[in-house]
């Protein structure tokens, strides 16, 4: 076995025009496949939650918690998260990387995510609601001559979620996700997703979890070989083609109970750092 690599005289990675109906082409097809793989991952969660609501507390269990006070309490909790300050971002750039920086050329949300306008300052957010939920945003790319590429995204994601009442059956699972894929070609060229919370049953009153760190670091928990990383995301590129990229936050919910589980979610993506060189052919 021989490996060769193929030289690149400018091994590029640049951004790229792109029609209005390539724009929502790409956002249509962006949520057919959030939506085939999500519907998978759905299946294997409604088959946990329905094991898990299968426990029952009795009639004789009292919550005294009002449903007008559980959204009021939620509303405030929503409130002061969002205002949290913002997390310091360091950016550590090797030689002959590029940086791009927003605008973004597409943006999506489904569920309760709000992501309309994201593509203009790279912020995703996302609050609990039943079922599935998420936001993200993409950026279109080309090349010049084939080339090996690592995308990055580079800013800062946080979560956080409480429960008032020990008497709930919850259900709930949120992470990141990375995509890249050739416009006119739906099937991924390389999809990385991380789960940063997941937790299930019944749990203590006035419960909750809140963490933050770097987009490009975040991590599913270890297991196997240890935690894989979100990016940066590799695959190669052809000249006369363009990408898309996505960047996107999302989030399960399902719930049995007084309805007072909330998960909140947000990440800001400050900029897409490309690195680029000759591929490598093996034979």
């Amino acid at each position: 076995m021989t490996e060769r690599r193929m030289t690149a005289s400018l091994a590029t990675v640049r951004r790229t025009t792109i029609t209005a109906d390539e724009s929502q082409e790409a956002i249509d097809v962006f949520d057919s496949i959030i939506t085939a793989q999500l519907s998978r991952g759905l299946a294997d969660f409604d088959s946990d939650f329905a094991r898990v609501s299968d426990i029952t507390f009795g009639p004789d269990i009292e919550v005294r918690v009002t449903a007008d006070e559980l959204r009021r309490y939620r509303d405030f909790w929503v409130e002061q998260e969002l205002k949290r300050p913002l997390i310091p971002l360091t950016i550590s750039l090797s030689p002959g990387n590029r940086l791009m920086s927003p605008p973004y050329d597409v943006d999506w949300s489904s569920g309760s995510g709000i992501g309309f306008l994201s593509r203009y300052d790279g912020d995703l957010y996302s609050v609990g609601n039943d079922g599935f939920s998420g936001a993200g945003v993409g950026m279109f790319l080309e090349t010049s001559t084939p080339v090996a590429v690592a995308l990055t995204p580079i800013g800062t994601q946080r979560y956080s979620w409480f429960t008032m009442s020990g008497f709930t059956n919850t259900f709930s699972r949120g992470g990141l996700g990375v995509l890249v894929y050739q416009v006119g070609n739906p099937t991924p060229l390389a999809l990385r997703e991380v789960t940063l919370w997941d937790i299930s049953g019944g749990r203590a009153s006035y419960s909750g979890d809140t963490a933050s760190g770097s987009i490009a670091d975040a991590a599913s928990p270890a297991s196997g070989f240890g935690p894989i990383p979100l990016a940066p995301l590799l695959f190669d590129m052809q000249p006369g083609i363009k990408y898309l990229f996505w960047v996107w936050i999302w989030q399960f919910l399902r719930e049995l109970g007084s309805g007072d589980f909330f998960a909140i979610q947000d990440a800001h993506v400050s900029l897409i750092e490309s690195s680029a060189g000759p591929q490598t052919i093996i034979h």
